[in-house]
């Protein structure tokens, strides 16, 4: 991007932002003609530095002050590859830096209006910047900076539902850069939008592209991600032996980051799920021997180690993250119902064992979860079938087709 255009972009997005018509800031002794005003607004005419003082004047703003301060472009270039690497805490916190600077009332003002509203995006914060002043300015963007604004429009389009509107965005991008680093991050936006409308085919084919790039350029973060979206999919499809495959690489990956635990810990649930999903409890064992002491406990770890040894009869084990998750838990119902079912199961406890599962399947919580509900309802149908209550048993069967 010129300086020219770093200029104009400056003070057309504040400009608007201010709510001030070309029209109402010139008049009959201006130095600049409307014409004029309009042409340098679209990039087309540079103004000389009597106009330019003006202009800036009208908005409020120094103009030497402006373009002799500090300009933001290395830092950009900072924020976008902590971005392409995932460091998002990284990002953010030099972007707060930057704007402690005043950057905002800077030349890079444009670029960080965009990387605000890129932002507020991805955290799904309310949106301060107004995306319609962005927009007016896109034709004083580079190449590289129209492109962000494109894939967080496109992030916001799928958040919002419209995915094929968002793939438009995101193939929009592949067609304009040759950036890997834009085009794997395309790439992935693409296949979540694809596997977000249930075309399987080509949310695996995109993941699968933007997985060999960030794979060539060894990004461990993006990888991981990758393959578990991967694993995901191929669930969808009953591919289970390639999720299983991708789920394994994303754990094997994260063991090459500096503080791995809530990645290896995220990655390992959903190896387990596929094995319980699969019925293949045989597997968990064959995969905790060392693991356990590597993993960040939260609410479906507990229930992920306490169910796996229910299953495999490990009542020692079971019994121990029963108590534990029902003690951390403790103000919450759904937990102290979930994990008072698994020690009563392990420990062969069979009185109410129905009343505990109906009541966790069909109460309310915040954190409700489907996959532990699936579990429980194969449950309850296998204690109805065991009392030779088909009745009942087929009810549930039902349920858990039509989910």
């Amino acid at each position: 991007m010129n300086k020219n255009n770093l200029i104009a972009g400056f003070f057309r997005y504040h400009r608007e932002k201010l709510n001030y018509s070309q029209r109402g800031l010139i008049n009959d002794s201006s130095p600049v003609k409307e014409s004029s005003l309009c042409d340098f607004e679209n990039g087309k005419r540079t103004l000389n530095e009597e106009q330019l003082v003006y202009l800036f004047q009208q908005i409020g703003y120094d103009y030497y002050d402006v373009i002799n301060r500090y300009s933001f472009s290395n830092e950009f270039s900072k924020i976008m590859n902590f971005i392409y690497l995932a460091d998002f805490d990284d990002a953010i916190d030099l972007f707060k830096e930057c704007k402690e600077k005043g950057v905002f009332d800077s030349l890079g003002a444009l670029k960080f209006a965009v990387l605000d509203y890129l932002f507020k995006i991805l955290y799904r914060e309310n949106l301060l910047v107004d995306q319609d002043i962005i927009l007016s300015c896109a034709n004083l963007m580079s190449t590289e900076l129209y492109n962000v604004l494109r894939i967080a429009q496109g992030i916001l389009l799928k958040y919002k539902g419209n995915n094929k509107e968002s793939i438009i965005c995101f193939k929009e991008v592949l067609n304009s850069s040759y950036d890997e680093n834009v085009r794997a991050w395309s790439f992935s936006q693409i296949g979540t939008a694809y596997d977000s409308d249930g075309d399987y085919y080509n949310a695996q084919k995109y993941t699968e592209e933007a997985l060999s790039i960030y794979s060539r350029t060894m990004n461990f973060k993006k990888m991981i991600q990758l393959n578990l979206t991967l694993g995901t999919i191929c669930m969808h499809i009953d591919a289970c032996e390639h999720a299983e495959d991708s789920y394994k690489k994303a754990y094997e990956s994260s063991l090459e980051l500096k503080d791995f635990y809530k990645v290896t810990t995220r990655c390992f649930e959903n190896i387990c799920w596929l094995y319980f999903i699969t019925n293949q409890y045989n597997k968990f064992e064959q995969f905790t021997t060392e693991e356990i002491g590597n993993l960040v406990l939260n609410e479906n770890t507990y229930f992920v180690l306490a169910w796996a040894y229910y299953k495999t009869g490990r009542v020692e084990e079971c019994v121990k993250y029963c108590k534990e998750a029902r003690e951390k838990y403790k103000d919450r119902e759904y937990p102290q119902i979930v994990f008072t079912y698994i020690e009563r199961a392990v420990l062969g406890k069979k009185s109410g064992q129905d009343t505990l599962l109906k009541k966790a399947i069909t109460m309310e919580d915040y954190e409700h979860n489907k996959e532990i509900d699936e579990l429980f309802t194969l449950e309850l149908i296998d204690i109805y079938e065991r009392r030779k209550n088909y009745e009942k048993a087929y009810k549930y069967t039902r349920k858990l087709l039509n989910r």
